[in-house]
């Protein structure tokens, strides 16, 4: 099965990079600094820097999604997300690495108040 050894590549890699970064550069903090966001064909004409082909930085407005057809989340998670209803939420940035974890289809980044998939 192909996915399983993809997916163990993956989170072996993750996890020796993350090691090396928090032994050479950051002491033991991993802490999120922002979300970015690659454009589809569709958001491309709606975003500038998205239109060279480049990503883009996502605010707590965000309104893109990502996954299958009829199974797709946004990218900003809701209780980060500012709307009407909440308008000063929490910041990403309070999020820290906490662990990383793997199944046979994902990696997910356990980020204390939040697990990423």
């Amino acid at each position: 099965m192909p996915e399983i050894r993809e997916c163990l590549a993956h989170y072996f890699y993750i996890l020796w990079f993350f090691q090396w970064w928090i032994k050479f550069y950051l002491g033991s903090s991993l802490k999120l600094v922002a979300l970015w966001a690659d454009a589809c064909t569709g958001e491309a004409t709606h975003i500038e820097a998205a239109g060279n082909s480049h990503v883009y930085r996502l605010g707590a407005t965000s309104t893109i999604y990502r996954g299958a057809n009829k199974a797709q989340t946004s990218l900003w998670l809701e209780m980060w997300k500012k709307t009407a209803q909440n308008p000063d939420p929490p910041s990403i940035q309070t999020l820290e690495l906490k662990a990383v974890d793997t199944t046979s289809r994902a990696i997910i980044l356990d980020m204390g108040l939040l697990r990423l998939k």
